[in-house]
């Protein structure tokens, strides 16, 4: 790496933390209650609501982002997702079985359900991934992902007026559920699934270069390693993040264009720190304004990604030479 090069490196990845950072401090500053921060309610305001909901959003916004990143490397679709495989339509689905049938257990039972379920599709996607090629895979998970719709739809037919009013506010998506004991657990699972990604960043390098070149530095074995662990991390980001916070839209979607269309030089071992960098901005931001624009609840969070999301998605479908 030249001298130049690495310094301008460095340069976006300190931009990058810098402006994560002061967002960080901006939502814990501002919100709906920004007038009782100067009276003893103030600690317990910052430290047990405003501070893990800002440390959800940077978790969860970095870990789609490089969920999506890796998807759609694997894929070779710039518009490959997060949800596109079904694995948070199955983290939908336990949460939609767990306000139906047991929202008699603890709360935090409904991260258990969403998380579990999700991984039930995801082990699904590994076992038959070892038996077709990733454009049938691609197809089954959108497959998986209609099935899911369809069983959750079931439910909220049969759901009690309670019960679909939850199950309608969790599809909306939302950052203020976790405590800090869960944001640690958030951390635990999402570092987990990061270090799946080490072993093959440099074979991701080769097979965004397409399969002959790929094949002329790596084996048949190396290749279904990287297919492996690129499933298997992805599908980890997702699912916890969508146990804690929902289904949240277009953040991993978004992310990894942003990434792409202004960073092509860059290897994935390089790119990955953007990538979760840019995706925690991304995430405060839109947490940022969902805190402002009502002085008396919180806006669906999912109304405000989809605001900052589909003119970069519009804008990347109009750019057909990268596609």
């Amino acid at each position: 790496m030249s001298l130049i090069y690495k310094s301008k490196y460095i340069g976006i990845l300190t931009l990058l933390f810098l402006s994560s950072v002061l967002l960080l401090f901006m939502c814990l500053a501002f919100g709906s209650t920004s007038n009782s921060l100067l009276d003893q309610n103030a600690h317990k305001i910052i430290y047990q609501i405003r501070l893990p909901m800002v440390l959800t959003a940077i978790l969860c916004g970095g870990a789609l982002s490089v969920a999506g990143l890796i998807l759609q490397s694997l894929f070779r679709n710039l518009l490959a997702g997060p949800s596109l495989l079904g694995v948070s339509t199955g983290a939908m689905l336990g949460a939609s079985i767990y306000y139906i049938y047991f929202n008699f257990l603890p709360h935090y039972m409904l991260s258990v359900f969403a998380f579990v379920f999700s991984l039930l599709v995801l082990l699904v996607l590994l076992y038959f991934s070892f038996r077709v090629n990733n454009q049938i895979l691609l197809i089954f998970g959108v497959l998986l992902s209609f099935i899911g719709s369809a069983l959750i739809d079931l439910l909220k037919f049969l759901a009690s007026g309670a019960s679909l009013q939850n199950i309608t506010y969790w599809f909306l998506a939302d950052f203020s559920a976790t405590t800090n004991t869960e944001v640690i657990y958030l951390l635990i699972f999402i570092c987990l699934a990061m270090v799946l990604l080490l072993p093959i960043l440099r074979a991701l390098d080769f097979y965004d270069l397409g399969d002959a070149i790929f094949e002329s530095h790596y084996s048949y074995k190396q290749l279904k390693k990287t297919k492996i662990l690129s499933l298997l991390s992805s599908g980890l980001l997702v699912s916890v993040s969508t146990a804690y916070c929902g289904p949240v839209a277009f953040i991993g979607l978004v992310v990894p264009q942003i990434v792409r269309l202004s960073n092509r030089s860059f290897s994935y071992a390089q790119v990955l720190p953007i990538t979760f960098l840019l995706g925690s901005i991304l995430a405060q931001l839109c947490l940022l304004v969902q805190q402002n624009l009502s002085q008396t609840t919180l806006l669906p969070l999912n109304t405000i990604t989809s605001l900052f999301g589909l003119p970069i998605i519009l804008y990347v479908l109009l750019k057909k030479d990268h596609l």
